[in-house]
C-alpha cells in the first residue's frame, strides 16, 4: 500500500501556500509551487511536490524534480530541500530516499502529494542521482562556499535609508542625479534585460539562459510577482535584473550590469529601486540572492546591512557540476559571443 496520499492540485496549492505564509519565517520564493508548472511546461521534467504531515498536520514542504539526469530539489534555483517547522525533527537523507523509492517502485506519477514524515520502507542498494542545495543543514552535507546574502525590510524606505551607510547613501544620490532612467515591466521588457544579461553572463563565464526560460517563468509563475527592472543611460539598457516575490519573500534572481557603468554606480542605483518596488509591497525579506562566499560579489552585498546565510549542499551518486571547475569559465569567456549565445542554453538546462 503507497504512503502517498494524492491531492488535486486545487486542493494543493491553497494548502501550500497557507502553510509557507504562516511560518514566522517567509518561504524563499522557490518553494512557490507553481513552479511545478514551471518545470513540467518548460523544461518537460516530472516534478514531484510533497506535504509532509506529522501528526496528520502539515509540517513542511519538500520539491523533488527528476530531470532525466538526477532527482534535484531544485533545479536552477538556490534553494530546494525541505521548508519545515521549527521544531519539527527529521533525517532528510533518509526522508528524499524513501520518497524516490516509493516513487519509482510504485509508478507514481507526477503531483501533490501528502506523506507521513514518519514512514520508512527499505532502500537498501539506493543507486540514484541526487542533488540538493537548500538553506536548511542536514545530516551528511558537503562543503559548499556559498552564502545568501539578505535585508530583514522595515515598514518604510526612509527607515532603510537611515541604516545603510553613508557611504552606500552617498552612492545611490550620485546614481540618482546621473543620466540614469529606470523601468519596471513583465515580457515588454524580455528584450532589454536580455541584451544585459547575456552579455554579462558571457563575460563572467557562464552560459545563459534562453529568452524561453524567462518567458516561460513568469507566464507560469503564480502566487508572487515576477518582474524586469532595466536601468537606461541615452535609452540603452546599461543595467537589468529579474525581481521574483513569494509570501513576503524577495529576491533579484538574476542582476547584470554592464562593466562600463559599474563606476556609476548603477549597481547600488538597480538594487535601490527593486529594494524601494519590494518595500511598497509589503516585503519582509529582500534577498540578494547566492555568491560566493569570499568573493567579490559578496564582499559588494555585504556594503549593504544584510544577514548572510549558509547554503548547505548535499550529492549522492552525482559529481560537482561542470560550472564549479574554474577552467570551464576561462574556455567560456574565449568562445566568441554569437557561438556562446546559441549553445548556452541547452548547454545550461542540465547545469542546476
Amino acid at each position: 500500500m503507497s504512503q502517498f496520499t494524492e491531492i488535486s492540485p486545487i486542493t494543493a496549492l491553497p494548502i501550500c501556500n497557507n502553510f509557507t505564509a504562516n511560518q514566522p519565517v517567509p518561504p524563499p520564493f522557490s518553494f512557490n509551487p507553481s513552479l511545478f508548472y514551471f518545470y513540467q511546461n518548460h523544461f518537460h521534467w516530472k516534478p514531484w511536490y510533497f506535504l509532509l504531515l506529522d501528526d496528520n498536520k502539515v509540517a513542511g514542504l519538500l520539491p523533488l524534480v527528476n530531470t532525466g539526469k538526477a532527482w534535484v530539489s531544485l533545479p536552477h534555483f538556490s534553494y530546494g530541500g525541505v521548508f519545515m517547522k521549527n521544531n519539527v525533527q527529521f533525517d532528510l537523507e533518509k526522508l528524499i530516499k524513501n520518497l524516490i523509492v516509493s516513487v519509482e517502485e510504485e509508478k507514481i506519477n507526477p503531483g501533490f502529494f501528502q506523506v507521513d514524515i514518519k514512514s520508512r520502507i527499505s532502500h537498501n542498494g539506493f543507486d540514484k542521482k541526487v542533488y540538493v542545495r537548500s538553506l536548511l543543514s542536514f545530516k551528511n552535507e558537503l562543503e559548499y562556499n556559498k552564502a545568501s546574502s539578505a535585508i530583514q525590510l522595515p515598514a518604510t524606505k526612509n527607515e532603510l535609508f537611515q541604516q545603510l551607510s553613508s557611504n552606500l547613501r552617498r552612492k545611490i544620490h550620485k546614481a540618482e542625479s546621473s543620466n540614469f532612467s529606470v523601468k519596471q515591466g513583465m515580457q515588454e521588457l524580455l528584450d532589454d534585460f536580455y541584451a544585459v544579461y547575456a552579455k554579462n553572463m558571457h563575460r563572467l563565464g557562464s552560459p545563459a539562459y534562453g529568452k524561453h526560460f524567462f518567458s516561460d517563468l513568469m507566464n507560469t509563475y503564480e502566487f508572487g510577482e515576477t518582474l524586469f527592472f532595466v536601468i537606461y543611460k541615452e535609452k540603452k539598457p546599461v543595467a537589468a535584473s529579474m525581481l521574483m516575490s513569494y509570501n513576503g519573500f524577495w529576491e533579484n534572481t538574476w542582476f547584470s550590469t554592464k562593466k562600463e557603468t559599474q563606476k556609476e554606480y548603477v549597481s547600488d542605483f538597480l538594487h535601490w529601486q527593486m529594494i524601494q518596488y519590494a518595500i511598497q509591497r509589503k516585503a519582509k525579506i529582500y534577498s540578494f540572492g547566492r555568491s560566493d562566499a569570499d568573493g567579490n560579489v559578496f564582499q559588494y552585498k555585504n556594503h549593504w546591512p544584510v544577514k548572510n546565510l549558509p547554503i548547505y549542499e548535499y550529492r549522492l551518486n552525482h559529481s560537482a557540476d561542470i560550472k564549479d571547475h574554474k577552467w570551464m569559465a576561462k574556455l567560456w569567456r574565449k568562445i566568441p559571443y554569437p557561438v556562446a549565445y546559441y549553445l548556452g542554453p541547452g548547454l545550461v538546462r542540465h547545469i542546476y
